[in-house]
């Protein structure tokens, strides 16, 4: 199995980037295309990425460019090493264009790699410390008391 320098995760639904609980937020036909990528990383023209970005829409190849431009450049920001920004062109001999991920980066799911809220895990075990404490602070202070 490869070893892949960059690792991160993806929440779909959310329409997140996460590195190091750290979230990015992207539009739908981002996250649309980095799923698909996610999921099966094939090359792919810019027809087909329309239809995975903007499933029963009518956009230009224009849109696609400009979704594939805001990925390379949040990954750059993520991961300021990497040299290609997690999407790369490569082109055949006819001269079409595919695109697909980077060999160098590992996409996450977070449902099947289990990652919760932070906002809700820290909540949770937070209060339930909290009771815990205080139940043994109240319980010392009255022991001294009687």
């Amino acid at each position: 199995m490869k070893n892949n320098k960059y690792n991160f995760f993806i929440d779909s639904e959310s329409q997140v980037v996460i590195k190091d609980g750290v979230h990015y937020k992207i539009s739908r036909s981002e996250s649309n295309i980095i799923e698909h990528f996610r999921i099966n990383n094939k090359g792919l023209t810019k027809t087909e990425l329309t239809k995975i970005g903007w499933p029963n829409k009518i956009v230009s190849e224009n849109s696609v460019c400009v979704a594939l431009s805001n990925i390379r450049k949040l990954f750059k920001t993520i991961f300021p090493k990497s040299k290609n920004g997690l999407i790369v062109r490569r082109t055949d001999i006819k001269g079409t264009s595919y695109y697909n991920v980077d060999d160098d980066f590992k996409i996450l799911n977070t449902k099947k790699n289990k990652i919760e809220p932070i906002n809700h895990f820290s909540l949770s075990k937070i209060s339930t410390y909290f009771v815990v404490i205080l139940t043994t602070f109240c319980f010392f202070v009255l022991l001294k008391i009687i």
